[in-house]
């Protein structure tokens, strides 16, 4: 799970994709639970009776093996896991579905308490509740100053320097929509994105780890400049556009749609 960033780690992991959304492993989620059922079994099980959705509620990949077969992984939405919890009827159950409730509302609040003052109030407190948060995301020095300095321009103070991050970064869903790689579902597949990035020679001065935000919350993304583009397009072209993505961390089932470019 290269391309995740642990957000929680209290009773189990909980991770943040590039995309900002919250995640668990299924399998650290069936340990925590304590079920007897076998992993593989419990999750086709609870898959198939509750009607979850491949890239929609969870994702799969193949872990890393050492001469034996290697294992079909899960990861999980937060919805999905608090779900799984609740279906469990159990002590475990209530604890885990609990702890995603209490690491959702931590995360609202963050987002909320940005709100909650008006101009230079506002801003100050803002960058005194973000700084943290960017600092254990690993922010660059840029995106901190461009993220501190938003929060000002947004209560109408203009700090006295200029800084801003180019308008051409792409995360892994703009690269995959623009080569037109995408799952069997009809998504960009940005996981797969993610991890050929992971195979390939990024230099350190063709990324950035930026802050983003939505309407639930703020989480930091990785975006790419265009050469890294160019890289996983060159990757892709080297070997023959195949429709299972192997990389040495994962593999992933991708389909070409026209229209990338």
């Amino acid at each position: 799970m290269n391309d995740l960033k642990v957000l929680e780690n209290k009773l189990i992991p909980v991770y943040i994709t590039d995309e900002g959304e919250k995640v668990v492993d299924a399998r650290e989620l069936h340990d925590y639970l304590n079920v007897d059922t076998p992993f593989r079994k419990w999750v086709k099980r609870r898959i198939e009776n509750y009607s979850f959705e491949e890239d929609l509620d969870f994702s799969t990949f193949l872990s890393e093996s050492n001469g034996g077969r290697p294992s079909k992984e899960y990861i999980l939405s937060l919805d999905m896991g608090k779900e799984l919890g609740m279906v469990e009827r159990n002590l475990q159950g209530k604890k885990i579905r609990k702890y995603f409730i209490e690491v959702e509302k931590r995360a609202r609040n963050l987002v909320q308490n940005t709100q909650s003052v008006d101009g230079k109030h506002f801003a100050l407190e803002s960058s005194k509740l973000l700084m943290p948060l960017m600092e254990e995301l690993q922010l660059s020095a840029v995106s901190k100053m461009t993220a501190v300095k938003k929060l000002y321009e947004e209560a109408g103070i203009q700090l006295p320097f200029h800084v801003q991050l180019p308008d051409n970064l792409l995360t892994c869903t703009e690269i995959a929509k623009k080569i037109g790689v995408y799952s069997n579902s009809g998504n960009p597949h940005s996981q797969a994105v993610g991890a050929i990035i992971n195979e390939i020679n990024i230099h350190p001065n063709e990324v950035e780890t930026t802050l983003g935000s939505n309407e639930k919350h703020q989480y930091a993304q990785q975006q790419y400049y265009p050469s890294v583009l160019d890289k996983v397009k060159g990757w892709l072209t080297i070997k023959g556009k195949p429709n299972r993505i192997e990389t040495s961390s994962r593999n992933y089932n991708v389909k070409y749609l026209k229209g990338g470019h």
